[in-house]
């Protein structure tokens, strides 16, 4: 199993779900870990490749905020906090 396995799942399943709902990937990255010759290209293969699919967008979190903020209302989102505490406390 290489490196590249893991993110490339994820990504897979996140992108299905998305054609029916918004969805958000991210993925983290150590420079000592990513840095090595081996990983950084195992990166750029993933990044090809989630460029290859329709309707990718890759932002910064400021970029997410501003999104977040002027197309969720804040009714939707109150309701949408009440439904994830009401998860985690069950």
């Amino acid at each position: 199993m290489t490196g590249l396995n893991t993110p490339k799942a994820t990504f897979d399943i996140l992108w299905a779900e998305g054609l029916e709902q918004p969805r958000m990937m991210s993925l983290g990255l150590h420079l000592r870990i990513i840095g090595r010759p081996g990983r950084i290209g195992a990166l750029k293969q993933f990044l090809e490749y989630v460029s290859s699919k329709e309707g990718v967008w890759f932002a910064t979190r400021e970029q997410i905020a501003h999104h977040f903020k002027d197309n969720v209302s804040l009714k939707n989102a109150n309701i949408l906090s009440s439904t994830q505490n009401s998860k985690v406390s069950k």
